[in-house]
């Protein structure tokens, strides 16, 4: 037991001898290969990366309140100026003003001449000469409306027979269709100048392209009238003002009749009146969804109406051919010619067909179909529309 004891004291001893020499030699270890970290789970930061985020992190707050700063003074700048100049922030409209019916333009007056002044004037005019007259008829007949001298004549005076002088109350005559410069206005090759759009919010200028969608069946057997509706709002040239509203109907024309091999018929539109009542001629032609020109449809070329006919007497006429020959055999009886009457009954046949030859063909558009409106001349709304500057309720 003894033993036991004196043992287990003299191993305490030395480990604690073991111990204290550990002790003093970690100091000289540490130094040598650097403090252990192994009982520390938690990773050591670099040298100088507190002070880099530190940094970093002022720089941005720095950024992040400049830009607070300029937003809030611009916001400040923005709201003077609104109350400065309230009318900066209005918005345009358009009204359209009430009609107002026009007075007549007053009669001129004509000073009645003295009856000396009229028996001096009776006296001093010279009297015409039949061949004078002719000319003067000639001349107004050449100068007449329309194509072939089909218009109304002009009225020449007798003091000046040269001078020709359209009455106010003539009716104005249709031309007749022609080329495209026929149908809408003559091509003028003279030099031109550079100009200014006087007013560009209340124009709707050469060019434009009007999206329609047709109310009437179109069939191009006689000539007629069609109609449809715009499709959207048709702005102005600037592209802030509406002139034609949606659903806007516009009327329109077209001639009957085409030619062998045509594919499409021309429609001349010549007014449109909006929803609001407002009317404007528009005298423009037609075209396809794409702008080509005309407008194209279900063509019927009546190829039986043509030449049904003349395929059915043909057949009946060489089936009474054959007939004939097979009953009259060979050596039966007598060979009776009749080739005068045959052919008079194929001269009759040829020209009761010469009309049915000449059908033209039959071009249907249905209703319902887009087609296009190509805006031939500047249209000017300055007469019927205002703009006014309303103030915005709220942004």
């Amino acid at each position: 037991m003894a033993e036991t004891d004196v043992d287990a004291a003299v191993e305490l001893e030395k480990r604690e001898r073991e111990r204290a020499r550990a002790e003093e030699a970690a100091p000289d270890v540490e130094g040598g290969r650097g403090k252990a970290l192994l009982a520390s789970g938690r990773r050591q930061w670099p040298v100088g990366a507190r002070i880099f985020f530190v940094v970093t992190g002022l720089v941005a707050a720095g950024f992040a309140s400049v830009l607070v700063l300029k937003a809030r003074s611009a916001r400040k700048a923005a709201e003077a100026r609104a109350r400065e100049s309230p009318a900066a922030t209005d918005r345009v409209e358009r009204h359209v003003p009430p009609l107002v019916r026009a007075a007549p333009a007053p009669q001129p007056f004509a000073p009645t001449p003295s009856p000396a002044a009229a028996g001096a004037g009776d006296a001093a005019a010279p009297v015409a000469s039949p061949e004078a007259e002719l000319l003067q008829r000639r001349l107004a007949r050449g100068f007449g409306t329309g194509e072939g001298g089909t218009g109304p004549r002009e009225q020449a005076s007798p003091a000046a027979p040269h001078s020709l002088v359209a009455p106010e109350s003539a009716p104005a005559m249709p031309k007749k269709p022609g080329a495209l410069e026929v149908k809408l206005e003559a091509a003028e090759l003279r030099a031109a100048a550079a100009g200014v759009l006087p007013d560009r919010d209340h124009l709707l200028t050469q060019g434009a392209m009007l999206d329609c969608v047709l109310e009437t069946k179109i069939v191009s057997t006689v000539a007629g009238m069609t109609s449809c509706h715009l499709t959207r709002d048709i702005y102005s040239t600037s592209g802030r003002v509406v002139l034609l509203d949606r659903g806007s109907r516009v009327v329109g024309r077209y001639q009957g009749g085409m030619q062998q091999g045509d594919t499409r018929i021309f429609v001349l539109w010549t007014r449109v009146e909006t929803p609001a009542g407002v009317v404007v001629e528009l005298h423009s032609p037609g075209a396809g969804p794409l702008g080509e020109p005309g407008l194209g449809g279900h063509v019927d070329t009546r190829f039986w109406d043509r030449f049904g006919a003349a395929i059915l007497l043909s057949v009946i006429e060489d089936g009474a051919d054959a007939a004939a020959a097979r009953a009259v055999g060979p050596g039966q009886g007598t060979n009776i010619n009749v080739g005068n009457t045959a052919n008079a009954g194929k001269e009759v046949i040829a020209r009761s067909m010469e009309p049915t030859i000449n059908i033209p063909p039959v071009l249907v558009k249905n209703q319902g179909e887009r087609v296009g409106i190509f805006v031939a001349r500047d249209l000017d709304f300055r007469s019927v529309y205002g703009l006014e500057r309303v103030a915005r309720t709220g942004r």
